[in-house]
């Protein structure tokens, strides 16, 4: 199975375009991060309640993705992926923490940075202002283009966004 990861900061997308994927039929991680903060909601936010949110997100991640890997064909979608939190740990902790082993992240077919959208705060959003989006949306990116060569997807109505992903896709497997 191929798999293709949809990253970029805050407010950029990603959620719509892997429910339109959805719609489409393939095979999608939802956005992992998203699910344990709304559970962890209303804990006070200290550093260890940090820590925890960031082991949590890496366990549930990387046990979602490999419920994929028997899979030898088709394609799978993540909205994020385990390579995140050492980005989003770092971000608000200043480092990873050794609970999270980096080793375990798997290798991802390719990456789909989508270009940002006006920022919305939302209640499980750990962001602020649209400056705190564009830092972490910029921390994204260099923490992959160390590993990967990134596809930028443009700004364009949500289902173009789809239809440009797979053409990439569809053109890079000829």
């Amino acid at each position: 199975m191929k798999k293709y990861v949809l990253i970029g900061g805050p407010c950029s997308g990603k959620s719509t375009t892997i429910s339109i994927l959805k719609k489409r039929g393939f095979s999608v991680v939802e956005e992992i991060a998203k699910q344990v903060l709304e559970e962890r909601a209303g804990r006070k936010i200290t550093q260890q309640e940090l820590i925890k949110r960031q082991e949590l997100i890496f366990q549930k991640q990387i046990s979602e993705e490999k419920k994929y890997n028997t899979q030898r064909t088709g394609l799978l979608f993540l909205d994020r992926c385990a390579e995140d939190v050492p980005v989003y740990s770092n971000h608000l902790l200043g480092f990873t923490p050794d609970s999270i082993d980096e080793s375990l992240i798997p290798t991802y077919d390719q990456i789909f940075c989508h270009e940002r959208l006006p920022f919305k705060k939302e209640g499980f959003r750990i962001e602020n202002t649209d400056e705190e989006a564009q830092i972490l949306h910029d921390k994204i990116i260099q923490h992959y283009e160390t590993k990967y060569n990134l596809i930028h997807v443009p700004l364009m109505k949500p289902g173009e966004r789809v239809d440009f992903i797979l053409r990439r896709i569809y053109e890079n497997s000829n």
